[in-house]
């Protein structure tokens, strides 16, 4: 019988608003996997749609290849646009959401009120960092870690992805989607996230803090993707 190994796949890791690469630092990736971590780009321009963007981005993937995409929070939503443009044998959400109705209801009001829009992109960073605890930074080594994810992220992507997020109107749910969501989640509480697999008390960085868990849960999804792909499903 032959073994997932017997075949590579590649997969393309996106992190989240105000985050970079270390979001995923604690988890642990198949030998059998090539693992791409796609940094954010600054938007050619402050209305450039999400498909454009996600354009951009796709030209650091070969689509030709057998290929799977993973997003945590913002990063998600970009893991499930990009699928429709290079066609992953499966999409990964981890702390997101798969359609605009699972969003609570504050993030619903915010949209008509535009309030991201009256403030320059450095006030929106110290927001973030003022609320740290919210995604689930609760030491000094988070901290610092976070502040600086947020410092480093380019100052015209702030303004643009909290647009996108808000605007997001998308509700298709392929049937190759697999959510991994923290039930003590303070940005999207999972009281209104439907069909995902629960980490009990993880927060919305519960990458950092159940990695051994949810590396368990990768490498079985992951596993099974090898599996079809090498004709044994």
């Amino acid at each position: 019988m032959e073994t997932p190994q017997e075949k590579k796949i590649d997969l393309h890791l996106f992190s989240g608003l105000g985050a970079d690469r270390r979001l995923y630092q604690y988890l642990k990736f198949p030998d059998y996997c090539n693992v791409n971590y796609i940094d954010w780009l600054s938007p050619i321009k402050k209305n450039e749609t999400l498909y454009n963007y996600c354009q951009r981005l796709a030209w650091s993937i070969d689509s030709g290849r057998p290929h799977s995409i993973m997003g945590i929070s913002f990063g998600g939503i970009i893991a499930k646009e990009m699928a429709k443009i290079t066609n992953p044998e499966k999409i990964i959400l981890i702390s997101s959401i798969k359609q605009p109705s699972e969003f609570p209801p504050y993030f619903k009001a915010m949209k008509p009120i535009g309030l991201h829009n009256l403030f320059a992109p450095k006030f929106l960073k110290g927001f973030a960092k003022f609320a740290k605890r919210a995604f689930g930074v609760k030491n000094d080594e988070g901290s610092k870690l976070f502040a600086d994810m947020v410092d480093k992220t380019p100052d015209d992507f702030f303004p643009w992805a909290i647009t996108q997020m808000l605007e997001w109107t998308n509700a298709e749910i392929p049937e190759n989607l697999v959510h991994l969501h923290g039930t003590n989640d303070i940005i999207f509480p999972h009281k209104y996230i439907k069909d995902f697999i629960p980490i009990e008390k993880g927060s919305h960085a519960m990458t950092m803090e159940f990695p051994d868990q949810i590396t368990t849960i990768l490498t079985k999804e992951i596993e099974g993707t090898l599996t079809s792909l090498n004709g044994n499903g």
